[in-house]
Formats: structure tokens, sequence, C-alpha cells
């Protein structure tokens, strides 16, 4: 090989493989924008909750029982919370329980049995429900004394987060209905809470 020829494989070995310099590799501001460039998923607010397969046990009048249901939704800020349910049977009146709705780490919510008289000021958490003696889900009453007993066994939710107000509804299934969401047996199952709150895109 003659020494011209040797010279122009050295020059195009070096001009393949040699980096073009921008001067801005390894420089904090390039990495900086890199990673505010990267997105994290939004989360739309939970409208609707399901209560699947809730059994709560079919107990005597002198019997106390205390079951809790646990599940999850989305809040306002896209982060997930615990929603707890705590249901207690009457003392007084058979086949009767009280439930009581938590959100952990929100204060203020009120829930009805008509969504026109959502007040979150009302900080009214606690629900009254009849059962028939087949088990079956058959009354329901809030604070204010509203009767739901026909069609759908829904409530209404309000909560408060940062100023901002929220209602998401808390559906048991069909009053009256065979192999409903929630009912009253011998012996109670693990319920389900089943959230739809969800991402606004994905990744």
């Amino acid at each position: 090989m003659n020494m011209k020829r040797y010279s122009l494989v050295v020059f195009l070995f070096l001009w393949v493989f040699t980096p073009l310099s921008t001067g801005e590799e390894g420089s904090s501001e390039s990495v900086e924008q890199a990673r505010t460039a990267v997105r994290y998923p939004e989360y739309l607010p939970t409208t609707e909750i399901l209560v699947v397969g809730g059994n709560l046990p079919k107990v005597k009048r002198s019997e106390e029982r205390r079951v809790l249901y646990t599940g999850k939704m989305v809040d306002l800020d896209g982060r997930s919370r615990i929603v707890n349910l705590l249901f207690q049977n009457s003392a007084d009146i058979l086949n009767q329980w009280s439930m009581e709705l938590e959100i952990v780490g929100v204060e203020n919510l009120s829930l009805t049995l008509k969504s026109e008289e959502l007040d979150v000021e009302a900080e009214q958490s606690i629900l009254w429900l009849d059962f028939a003696n087949n088990g079956q889900l058959m009354r329901m009453m809030d604070m204010n004394g509203q009767v739901s007993d026909e069609g759908d066994a829904t409530v209404y939710v309000r909560y408060r987060q940062n100023e901002q107000e929220a209602d998401f509804q808390l559906y048991f299934g069909e009053f009256m209905r065979q192999g409903n969401f929630l009912t009253q047996y011998h012996g109670y199952a693990l319920s389900t809470l089943r959230s739809n709150g969800y991402p606004k895109y994905k990744m």
C-alpha cells in the first residue's frame, strides 16, 4: 500500500468514528431539560364505587357485630386514597345495620340518598340499611330521614379537598334482587370496593 492510499484510509476511519460535538453533552442544563420533559400519568377522580360481593352476617338481636370493607379511590389530585365502609348491626332492630363512610385523609364529606340534598358542610357520613328475612337489601335511610327502597341502591357522596369539591356514587346494586352486591346471610365474605378512577392518558 502506497503512502497516499494509507493516508486516505486513516482519514476515512477517523471521519466515520469521530463523534460530532455540539458542546451540550454532559451539561447540567440538558440533563435537567430531559428530566422535565418526562410526563407522568394524570388520573381522573373517582365518580363511582361498586360494592361487589359483600355478605354481612345474619345475627341475632342480642349480638353485636362489626364488619369493615376497605377499598381505594382516586381523589381530586389524582392520588389513591383508602375508602372504609364500617358496618355495625343494630341492637334494637333485627336485620338493620348502620354504615359509616370514611375516606382516609379527607375530613369534609357528606352522603345522602337524594343528590340534590348533597351538602358537604352537613358532614353526614352514616347510613342505615334494612334487610329482608331472605337476606336481600330492602331499604336505606340517611341522616336527613330520606328513605330509598326501589330501583338502584345508590348513595351520593360529596367531599372537599384543597377548597374544591367532588362527587361520586356508592352503588350497592338493586333493592330486593337475588344475587345482589350487598346481602345478609349466615357468615360473610370479603367485599371488593371497585373504583373507576383511571389515567387520563397512557405512558
